[in-house]
Formats: structure tokens, C-alpha cells, sequence
């Protein structure tokens, strides 16, 4: 009674004949070993779809890296905002070898002005690591600038490329939130001469905030602290308020 149980609630391998597609019958030597076969069967089953699944996974990784390996030299990561640019130079395997600095390249002081100090960043890379900067047609840039949501600055910018091979462009506040959770969902919010604030969702969505641009907005920065500051300095020299200890 187990035995006709056991293949009566079983699943089906879905080989033709299998005893377990015609409901509870009489277990017989012959019956028990063609469940023995479909037991087997729909191990290989499984084990093939595992493979099959697998090697694509493996296909596609593999094919990554030979495109990246033969159509890049070098990997460059630029972080650009209004106070400064900082590049890193990684190998196609993503080893970093070099960085450089070099000023402001936002785009809303300039796009023309915004690869100048982009391609002088480079540059210092390359020196730092004695070697001179490569035909760009061998390298992908990932950039992360200050500006970019304004089309026709972003526009601009990707109509200037001096002939890098493929060009990866988002906002400086995109970069910085892929960087501080790894990819994952979270928010931050970055101040520095200007201020903006992103989060990421699970469903892959995103939401910014602020990065209006001094002098509306930039809430917290050092623009928007330093125009404050001056303020009531001058308010302090006229008396209209107690000076302070600075």
C-alpha cells in the first residue's frame, strides 16, 4: 500500500508509459523498475537544465570579457564636479593602474572647458604612470559629471568626444550613489561646492533631488554656506546684528 501511494502522489517524468501517469495500479517488479527509470530520468532532466543554464550564464561572461579585452586598452573613470576632476585608469580585468587630478570640468561652466580639464586628468594619469596617453580609440570612459540631466549640456558634451571608443555618461550624484551601496538600492546626499540628493529603488527606479544650481539651489553646499557666511558677516560690520566669534 506505501509503494502504490508513493507512485500514486508522485510526479510524472513525463516519459511515455511511466506508471506514475495512470494513477494507483498494482505494484509489480515491473512497475517498481520503471520507476526506478523515471527516477533517474528526471535527475538527468534537471541536471541537463542546470548545465544548460549554467554555460549560458558562463557563455555570457566569458564573451564580456573577450570583447572588453579586444576592443579596450584601458578602462577610465572620471568623477567631475565643480571644484575638481579625479580619473582612475584601470586594465581591462578593472586592476587600476594610475590616477590624475585636474579642475572643474561640471558642465555648466563650460562643456569644451569640461573635456579640457577631463583630458588633462588624463593626462596626469598616464605621467603618474610613465607612459603617454594612449589613441583614445582604445579606451572606454566612464563618467560621472556634474550637469549631465541638462540635455543640451549632456548633448554637447557626447558631440565633442575626441574619439574615445564607447563613452558611458551619468550625473556625479549617480556615480556617487552606485558607489556608496555597491549597486544596490539606497540614497545619499552629496554637498560639496554644489549639493544634490538620489536614491535608487529595488524595482530599479530612481529619484533626485535638489542640484538646481547655485544660486537657487545647491541647499547646503559650499557655495550656498559661503554666500550665508559673507551675509552675516556684512550684516555683523554694520552692526545690524551681534558679531560672533568669527
Amino acid at each position: 500500500m506505501q509503494r502504490e501511494a508513493a507512485f500514486a502522489h508522485g510526479a510524472t517524468c513525463g516519459m511515455p508509459g511511466c506508471p506514475r501517469q495512470r494513477g494507483s495500479e498494482k505494484v509489480t517488479p515491473r512497475t517498481t523498475g520503471l520507476i526506478a527509470v523515471c527516477k533517474v530520468a528526471n535527475h538527468f532532466q534537471k541536471l541537463h537544465r542546470c548545465l544548460v543554464k549554467n554555460f549560458q550564464l558562463i557563455s555570457l561572461v566569458l564573451n564580456w570579457y573577450v570583447i572588453v579585452a579586444f576592443m579596450f586598452a584601458y578602462l577610465i573613470g572620471v568623477d567631475g564636479g565643480g571644484t575638481g576632476t579625479r580619473v582612475r585608469v584601470a586594465d581591462p580585468a578593472g586592476t587600476v593602474l594610475c590616477q590624475g587630478e585636474a579642475g572643474p570640468s561640471a558642465l555648466g561652466q563650460g562643456v569644451e572647458a569640461a573635456w579640457a580639464q577631463i583630458l588633462r586628468a588624463i593626462a596626469s594619469a598616464f605621467h603618474a604612470l610613465g607612459k603617454p596617453c594612449p589613441d583614445w580609440s582604445v579606451c572606454a570612459l566612464g563618467a560621472g559629471l556634474s550637469g549631465v540631466n541638462h540635455l543640451p549640456w549632456r548633448d554637447q558634451f557626447l558631440a565633442l568626444n575626441p574619439g574615445f571608443a564607447r563613452i558611458a555618461l551619468e550625473s556625479d550624484a549617480h556615480t556617487a550613489l552606485l558607489a556608496a551601496h555597491g549597486g544596490k538600492p539606497g540614497g545619499m546626499v552629496a554637498a560639496g561646492t554644489g549639493s544634490i540628493g538620489e536614491a535608487l529603488y529595488a524595482d530599479g527606479t530612481r529619484r533626485q533631488v535638489g542640484g538646481w544650481g547655485f544660486p537657487v539651489g545647491d541647499e547646503g553646499s559650499g557655495a550656498w554656506l559661503g554666500l550665508r557666511a559673507m551675509a552675516h558677516a556684512q550684516a555683523a560690520l554694520d552692526g545690524r546684528i551681534a558679531p560672533g566669534v568669527l
